[in-house]
């Protein structure tokens, strides 16, 4: 059972698969069935844990978020085994210090009376040498399996950048000095434009501006070992990249990023096939090589080191079909 089921704190604001800012209001917690990746998920919105980190509360302050927390553990918990109810409404996350509904307290009035608390402030611009460092770092490591930034024609977050960047090694810097550079980056029109949106930071990769990368995509790759893949798992992947349900996962789960790791796409595959026909987790990296090089990038393409780039076309009918619904959040279904 304790297998099945994972815990975790994230964004109330975000996707928990992406990052991404959803366009709906924000949530104190999610709770996600096993329908894709063979767990239960149990997030808590680590905003209602921020206040308790302030040094100038008073107890009654600490008990009444303390209290948030707790209904709303309690919430979740009973996702699991039935329909759960909301406590207090989630919209009482705008309101000011007062009674909900049930004489429960509204929490959110502490974050009105601090009005700078949770800003995200703007760093001090970095000194040229600093910039043009970083700058050259990014140009030497922007291939496949590097940071694949080439093939980067999605809106990232800011902090999966990051996370990509300290995976691949070779630079020291801090999340504050990343910020920093994709501001700068984006004022003065190179490489990146970055933004706000809600508290997350995202950048987007300009079409222009970037100089030639010297290198060809095959110095990049390792050529698939001679019979590791099947031509049966070759089949089974083209066909499903061209499915419907497989599309409709995927845009429902992860709008426009286009990043998967190679566990969580291969239960995305296998969802929509039979048990005889399931890719094994050994088959992934040479799958997503294969595609790489032989299909020429038309459905996978190599992201960084143990990312799968995905780069199928998702048709408007299912886009419209997901934002129509629920906002694009499987959490609000």
């Amino acid at each position: 059972m304790a297998g099945r089921i994972r815990f975790g704190l994230y964004s109330g604001y975000n996707s928990i698969d992406t990052n991404c800012a959803w366009r709906t209001p924000w949530s104190c917690g999610e709770t996600q069935p096993s329908l894709i990746l063979g767990y239960v998920r149990v997030f808590i919105a680590i905003e209602m844990l921020q206040p308790l980190l302030q040094d100038d509360m008073t107890n009654a302050e600490r008990i009444t978020i303390t209290f948030r927390i707790a209904t709303t553990i309690i919430h979740e918990m009973a996702l699991w085994g039935g329909e759960g109810k909301d406590i207090v409404d989630p919209s009482i996350s705008q309101g000011d210090f007062g009674f909900a509904n049930m004489g429960i307290f509204a929490t959110n009035w502490f974050t009105k009376l601090h009005e700078n608390y949770g800003n995200n402030p703007i760093p001090s611009p970095l000194k040229d040498s600093h910039y043009q460092s970083i700058s050259s770092y990014l140009l030497k490591n922007r291939g496949p399996l590097e940071l694949a930034l080439d093939t980067m024609d999605f809106d990232i977050p800011e902090a999966t950048l990051y996370r990509y960047i300290i995976e691949r090694g070779g630079l020291i810097i801090s999340p504050r000095d990343f910020r920093s550079f994709l501001i700068q980056a984006d004022k003065k029109g190179e490489y990146f434009e970055w933004w706000l949106e809600g508290w997350t930071g995202m950048v987007r990769r300009r079409k222009k501006g970037w100089p030639g990368n010297p290198r060809d995509t095959r110095d990049y790759l390792v050529p698939p070992v001679a019979g590791a893949l099947s031509a049966q798992d070759q089949t089974v992947v083209d066909t499903i990249m061209q499915n419907n349900q497989f599309l409709l996962n995927v845009y429902m789960y992860w709008h426009e990023f286009r990043d998967m790791d190679y566990e969580t796409l291969r239960c995305f595959i296998n969802k929509e096939v039979q048990d005889k026909w399931r890719i094994k987790a050994s088959s992934m990296e040479d799958l997503v090589r294969f595609f790489h090089g032989n299909g020429g990038g038309v459905y996978l393409m190599h992201g960084p080191k143990g990312i799968a780039r995905l780069k199928v076309v998702i048709p408007q009918w299912i886009k419209d079909t997901v934002d129509h619904t629920v906002g694009g959040n499987p959490a609000a279904a």
